[in-house]
C-alpha cells in the first residue's frame, strides 16, 4: 500500500507499534529480564546442591558396604576422602553401642551403630549427610557337643 492509501484507512486497520507500545515492550523486559536470570541461577544451584548431596549418599552407601563386608567397624573410627569433579568429599565411619528405646536398656547385647558421615564444601559452607546401621555381631561360645553357636548368616 502507498501513504495516500494508508491515510484513508481507519486508524484500527494500520499495521506496525506504536511509540508508546514499544516502550512499554521494553519496561516489560527490563523488568522481567533480572527475574528470570536470577530463577535460572537459583535452579542451576539447586540441581548442583541435589547432585553433590546424592554422590554423598553414594559414598556413604559405598563406604558402609565395604565396612561391614570386610568387618572393619571393629577398627573404626575409619576415614577417608574421595574426589569427585573436582569436589572432595570426606568421609567418616564410627561405632557406638546401640539403645533400643523399646527395650528401656541402655544397650542391647552384641548390637551396635555404624554411622558414615560424608562432609563437603558448597558456596563456603560445610555439607553433610548421615546414613547409619544396625550391626549385630553375635557370641562365637562353644556348646557342649563341640560346635560353634553364632557367626555370621
Amino acid at each position: 500500500m502507498r501513504r495516500d492509501e494508508l491515510a484513508i484507512l481507519p486508524r484500527g486497520a494500520r499495521r506496525g507499534f506504536t511509540l508508546i507500545e514499544a516502550l512499554a515492550t521494553i519496561v516489560v523486559l527490563v523488568v522481567a529480564l533480572p527475574v528470570i536470570i536470577d530463577a535460572f541461577t537459583t535452579a542451576d544451584k539447586v540441581a548442583i546442591r541435589a547432585r553433590q548431596r546424592a554422590e554423598a549418599t553414594a559414598i556413604a552407601q559405598s563406604e558402609m558396604e565395604e565396612v561391614i563386608a570386610e568387618q572393619t567397624w571393629q577398627n573404626a573410627p575409619i576415614t577417608g576422602v574421595e574426589k569427585r569433579r573436582e569436589l572432595e568429599y570426606t568421609w567418616n565411619a564410627s561405632v557406638q553401642d546401640w539403645a533400643d528405646a523399646s527395650t528401656q536398656s541402655t544397650q542391647v547385647a552384641n548390637v551396635e551403630e555404624l554411622d558414615v558421615t560424608v562432609q563437603w564444601m558448597f558456596e563456603n559452607q560445610q555439607q553433610q549427610i548421615l546414613l547409619s546401621s544396625i550391626i549385630y555381631q553375635p557370641d562365637n561360645t562353644i556348646t557342649s557337643q563341640g560346635t560353634a553357636v553364632g557367626g555370621m548368616p
